[in-house]
């Protein structure tokens, strides 16, 4: 073989192996890009607990390493469907929120949503919690009205006894008859169109620590209902006695008892003629 073929042909075999080192170094690095998109497991152990002012929820998180954080989603009341959108976001290992952006006596359902570093996420089971009632304001007793005094009427003075006449005393003159009474016509009946009263208006919802010239009306048509049984004062301020009576009212008038003057109640005293037809503000 002369010596340009042969220069030829191991340049050729150089090549050869040049190329299969670099695709067997290829395949030992395996340089595709991997994704994780396995979701964590949820958090667990919920307990949840209310006040009139906050809703206090505290949890287990998943033993997931890549955990980044807990979502809490939540409902807005009256809708029941719980948001998509979290209202808070809460870092690994922390497992507790408090929740003041509630109103009291309110049911509220909560969901957590485990999310991972790569996005990966996983709900919780819901949890529903009802913030409770503020204390009542005690309601003063009534207090019963002092029995007035009737002054007795003046006596009758006693006229002395008129002394006898006298022996030469002129004789007593003859008694006058008085002329006979004049008739006097029959006054024709008025004509004047008897005033009507207007009926009272509650145009607000009441409930216990509500107060004003709405929550007297509330408590008078109360007194004056038998199923009732309100015994407390007509004093303009919404306690427990007044919830109490409202809740008994409701019940004999087979609402739902809420012991709120909400629009149930409201409709049912408009009907029964006690209060006036206007639209209720919230």
């Amino acid at each position: 073989m002369s010596m340009p073929h042969r220069l030829v042909r191991t340049c050729a075999l150089l090549c050869m192996g040049i190329v299969v080192a670099q695709s067997a170094h290829a395949a030992a690095l395996d340089l595709t890009p991997s994704f994780d998109t396995v979701p964590p497991a949820p958090p667990t152990a919920i307990v949840a607990s209310g006040t009139p002012t906050a809703i206090t929820i505290t949890w287990t998180d998943p033993t997931d390493a890549d955990l980044a954080s807990i979502e809490v989603l939540r409902n807005t009341p009256p809708a029941p469907v719980v948001s998509g959108t979290p209202i808070a976001t809460i870092a690994a290992n922390v497992q507790r929120i408090q929740d003041t952006s509630v109103q009291p006596d309110t049911t509220y359902t909560y969901i957590l949503r485990a999310k991972d570093t790569s996005g990966n996420t996983t709900n919780s089971v819901a949890v529903t919690v009802t913030s409770t009632l503020p204390a009542a304001l005690p309601e003063p007793e009534p207090v019963a009205a002092p029995t007035p005094t009737i002054p007795l009427p003046p006596a009758t003075p006693v006229a002395p006894p008129e002394p006898a006449p006298a022996a030469d005393a002129p004789p007593a003159p003859a008694p006058v008859t008085p002329p006979p009474p004049v008739s006097v016509p029959a006054t024709a009946p008025s004509t004047a169109v008897p005033t009507v009263q207007k009926r009272p208006s509650i145009v607000h919802e009441l409930r216990v620590g509500s107060r004003g010239t709405e929550v007297r009306t509330l408590q008078h048509m109360l007194r004056n209902e038998p199923s009732a049984r309100y015994r407390g004062a007509v004093n303009g301020t919404f306690g427990s006695l007044t919830r109490d009576a409202l809740r008994r009212w409701q019940r004999a008038q087979r609402l739902p008892i809420t012991g709120r003057f909400d629009q149930n109640t409201r409709q049912r005293f408009i009907a029964r003629g006690l209060l006036a037809q206007e639209r209720i503000k919230n």
